[in-house]
């Protein structure tokens, strides 16, 4: 079974913690799969978002989404779209993918966060970028960025990052502590739903 990149990273001891009880990390959880399946239906849906199906608790974020799309330009080229290396060995999925974001021409690849970004955001956008890449026989790599949507209904787009590579290659290590660790019994992959 590869390995998920966000998987590799929570290992690897590189994401934040959720400083919760297990009740509030699975409610956090939970939350953060309903947000990216409101905001895909939002961007995918023949007939739009059906907002009697979206919960209340998740409302500001679904709100904050839509108000980037709006006031920040781009054509969606890509959305919830799963790639896997075989050469390397490891499987993501990458939120978003826009062309001409925010008026910058090229690609970008999006990643949607429910809380703030932290150091581990920026390798996993890596390591997208480098799926991407290879998925598409790209000869740039795409912009990366995150976006921060928050529960007050506003949200907070990241700075435009283009130069991945040395980003990736420490993704690269950071997949290999997390072998080693999953090797020897000191870390458990977690089955995907």
């Amino acid at each position: 079974m590869k390995l998920h990149v966000t998987d590799i990273l929570r290992i690897a001891g590189a994401r934040k913690p959720i400083p919760k009880s297990e009740e509030e990390t699975k409610w956090y959880l939970a939350r953060g799969k309903m947000i990216h399946r409101a905001t895909e239906l939002f961007d995918t849906a023949e007939h739009g978002l059906d907002w009697g199906s979206v919960d209340e608790r998740i409302r500001p974020y679904v709100e904050a989404y839509i108000k980037f799309r709006k006031e920040v330009k781009g054509k969606l080229v890509a959305c919830e779209c799963r790639l896997e290396s075989q050469t390397m060995g490891f499987v993501g999925t990458i939120d978003r993918v826009f062309r001409d974001l925010g008026g910058v021409p090229g690609v970008c690849i999006v990643d949607l966060k429910t809380n703030d970004w932290d150091t581990g955001t920026m390798w996993q956008l890596a390591a997208y970028s480098y799926l991407y890449v290879k998925h598409n026989r790209l000869r740039k790599p795409p912009f990366i960025r995150a976006l921060a949507l928050k529960g007050d209904g506003t949200y907070r787009l990241g700075a435009e990052w283009d130069n991945t590579k040395l980003l990736f290659h420490e993704f690269v290590l950071l997949k290999a502590v997390a072998q080693v660790l999953l090797a020897n019994g000191l870390a458990k992959q977690e089955e995907r739903g």
